[in-house]
């Protein structure tokens, strides 16, 4: 019950700590001075699979909620466009903010096209899953008239395509937004995985495999170093593969870190046997293999066939985790159960939004919560492997002292012993016989209190 107490309480710490380094990073948000002026685009009209970029010969237009996903039809790049029209607010420039683009996107307004525009300084400011600023000038545009703004998005099979949030607002107020953006879904989310990286580095070197923590503390380390390198693929601008490679990797950290999680149940629930690791690996090179032949149009069914079976695998193990807890919980149960548990509802209201048709929203969970619930993991096993590391230290140090008793008892009573003996056997005097043996007598005495002290 101390030890469940105690876990509970660095679970409320490290939650606190977490709180105020985002109330820390929501402070630090330049807040725009007026919010009325800004226009948020909620529905546009939407052409599929264009020949080129704002070619609309053959557009066939139907009306869209955004964030909107797209598909293309074909297996390799193709475009898409969007547009809708905004009233003239009769300032010489307008901001566009755009959010999750696809694989490249142009803005064009009355014909004019425009790139993303670097006025806040950043460097990867045209990264398609982080906000994008575009600078369109009005000035030669009647006033009054409403201007037609169009997006040409290109997207690709293999990849996430579409629209999220669309934002029309006055310069300075979109470049606020654009910096509060930016510092919240860049700067804030680096900033998260390093700190993942970091935790799992730590479970890494504190874990072992002499006990079920160690083992465990292992497992939940090469899950947050695989929840950190998933992250960091988001910040590539040029992928270092062809994108069929490029995207098979990123689906592979996302199932190494759905098959280690499972492991990390099973290592709890059958702790005796060693071929678990084996056969997970085993699993992801199964899959490996399958993405790097099959046809790329069984690319991503091949994918979610297996990530199906993980999913399934994932219900009866955390079913079976759940009910070993009802039966004998223990804490080392609670530091698996609670973040899983976590991961699990948050992992279902991303799927939702995700079958859903928004896989371009802002509005996925887990992009900031599951990083944290991995640190909590490992946190707690750390604790947990820390108290056991404790307890063989003082167990190691009752060991050596008993020996060294021991070595008392046969180097010095033992020869006292065999003196006497060797005495007795010549007929030595009666009381010096009765003074040794008084003199042992009290010795053991002492011995004896040492070791119940101990």
């Amino acid at each position: 019950m101390t030890e469940g107490r105690s876990l509970a309480r660095l679970a409320c710490r490290l939650l606190a700590v977490l709180t105020l380094c985002w109330a820390a990073a929501a402070w630090a948000q330049p807040t725009p001075p007026v919010l009325d002026r800004v226009l948020d685009v909620r529905t546009v009209e939407f052409c599929a699979d264009t020949a080129s970029a704002f070619d609309t010969r053959t557009c066939q237009w139907q009306a869209v909620t955004l964030p909107h996903r797209w598909q293309p039809r074909g297996e390799g790049p193709a475009w898409a466009l969007y547009r809708f029209t905004v009233p003239n607010p009769g300032l010489p420039a307008v901001g566009v903010l755009t959010e999750r683009l696809s694989l490249h996107g142009l803005l064009r307004v009355d014909g004019r096209v425009v790139a993303p525009g670097v006025a806040s300084g950043h460097a990867l400011a045209h990264l398609r899953y982080w906000p994008q600023l575009y600078s369109i000038a009005t000035d030669s545009a009647p006033p009054g008239q409403a201007l037609r703004v169009e997006i040409a998005v290109r997207g690709h099979a293999l990849a996430k395509n579409g629209l999220g949030r669309l934002s029309v607002a006055p310069p300075a107020l979109a470049i606020a937004m654009h910096e509060r953006e930016w510092r919240v879904e860049v700067l804030a989310l680096l900033a998260l995985a390093a700190a993942t990286a970091m935790a799992g580095l730590l479970g890494l070197a504190a874990g072992d495999f002499r006990t079920l923590a160690g083992r465990l503390l292992r497992v939940a380390a090469w899950i947050a170093l695989l929840a950190a390198a998933r992250m960091a693929t988001n910040y590539v601008i040029e992928p270092p593969l062809p994108l069929r490679a490029w995207t098979a990797v990123n689906v592979l950290l996302l199932a190494a870190i759905a098959a280690c999680s499972c492991l990390a149940i099973g290592v709890y629930l059958w702790p005796q046997r060693r071929g678990l690791p084996w056969a997970t690996a085993a699993a992801l090179i199964g899959m490996a293999a399958g993405l790097a032949l099959v046809p790329a149009r069984w690319f991503f069914p091949w994918a979610e066939a297996w990530f199906v079976a993980l999913g399934v695998a994932g219900v009866l193990l955390f079913g079976a985790l759940l009910l070993r807890m009802a039966r004998t919980p223990d804490a080392l149960g609670w530091a698996i159960l609670l973040p899983v548990l976590g991961i699990v509802v948050l992992g279902m209201h991303d799927l939702r939004l995700h079958l859903g048709g928004q896989s371009m929203s802002e509005d996925y969970l887990q992009k900031w919560s599951v990083p944290g619930l991995l640190i909590l993991m490992i946190a707690l096993l750390g604790r947990r492997v820390a108290s056991q590391r404790s307890v063989e230290a003082a167990l190691t140090r009752e060991t050596a002292r008993r020996e060294e008793l021991l070595r008392d008892l046969h180097d010095g009573i033992g020869s006292r012993l065999v003196a006497l003996s060797f005495h007795a056997r010549r007929g030595g005097e009666a009381s010096r016989l009765g003074e040794e043996i008084d003199a042992l007598l009290r010795e053991l005495q002492v011995i004896q209190g040492a070791v119940r002290a101990g």
